[in-house]
């Protein structure tokens, strides 16, 4: 298969642009999980890794939902999905944009006492928020298995059946 100058940029901005908002969007989801929680659970530790590890499970389904459907598409209109992976990167960029400006003051005016304790839990677990730092290395980790191993399986198929176009 050849690919052009044109078609290789479209292609490199698909995969920058949908990788990018499935990692804003599991983003997105764990802030307004992290919220929930801090409102409803403030006297647990749940509001510190729950979301973490929601982000990271929603971030691997993304992955590979994406994954799949570019895999089930025939023909790739690489203008199309260029143009509505962008549009789709900058409404959860302005979604998180105002969750975080308008929601966070309101919540914590609404419930002080709640986001109180979720402070004090937090500077209380400093090893388990050490530990959590490590969620984004292992989002990436997860991208390059899920690479790797199509790869891996494209090689595969085309070896065992190379008349077959892929």
């Amino acid at each position: 298969m050849e690919i052009n100058k044109h078609t290789l940029i479209s292609l490199l901005g698909i995969g920058a642009f949908g990788l990018s908002s499935i990692l804003e969007f599991a983003h997105l989801i764990k802030y307004v999980l992290e919220q929930f929680l801090i409102i409803y659970f403030s006297n647990s530790i749940s509001p510190l890794w729950v979301p973490e590890v929601m982000g990271t499970i929603i971030f691997t389904i993304g992955i590979i939902l994406c994954l799949k459907l570019v895999k089930s598409t025939i023909i790739i209109n690489d203008k199309k999905w260029l143009f509505s992976l962008i549009s789709i990167f900058f409404i959860i960029m302005l979604l998180q944009f105002l969750s975080s400006f308008y929601g966070t003051g309101f919540l914590i005016s609404t419930f002080p006492t709640e986001f109180d304790n979720y402070y004090e839990l937090k500077k209380e677990n400093l090893k388990l928020l050490a530990n959590l730092a490590l969620a984004p290395i292992f989002r990436y980790v997860i991208v390059a298995i899920v690479l790797i191993w199509e790869v891996k399986n494209h090689d595969n198929a085309h070896i065992d059946n190379p008349t077959r176009k892929m």
